[in-house]
């Protein structure tokens, strides 16, 4: 039985071929996980900074709605998501209560 060598080479060379197609392609689908894993993060951030811009948002319409004081109107106040903005902030915040007289005498403050 005659062993033609010429096509074991061939075919040894295409496997190689081969395999350093796959080899470049199993790295090209890491690259592409870890492109995703970014943007899993960058998406997380995003999210985070709309939470907090809705929040910031709220509280500026508490704040023009005279809602300083979370003893007053107790969640639905400018305090009260500062300090969901800033849990650390809880017992350091005290929004005084707005009283419309300073607006005609200042020196009242």
């Amino acid at each position: 039985m005659a062993v033609d060598v010429t096509a074991l080479e061939a075919s040894q060379d295409q496997l190689q071929r081969t395999l350093a197609r796959l080899e470049w392609a199993l790295d090209q689908v890491a690259r592409m996980q870890q492109a995703f894993e970014q943007l899993q993060h960058i998406q997380e951030a995003i999210d985070q900074l709309a939470q907090q811009q809705a929040l910031q948002t709220q509280a500026m319409k508490y704040i023009l709605q005279g809602r300083w004081d979370a003893p007053r109107n107790g969640s639905e106040s400018a305090e009260s998501v500062v300090v969901a903005l800033d849990p650390s902030l809880q017992g350091k915040v005290r929004a005084l209560r707005f009283d419309p007289a300073c607006l005609e005498n200042p020196n009242r403050l």
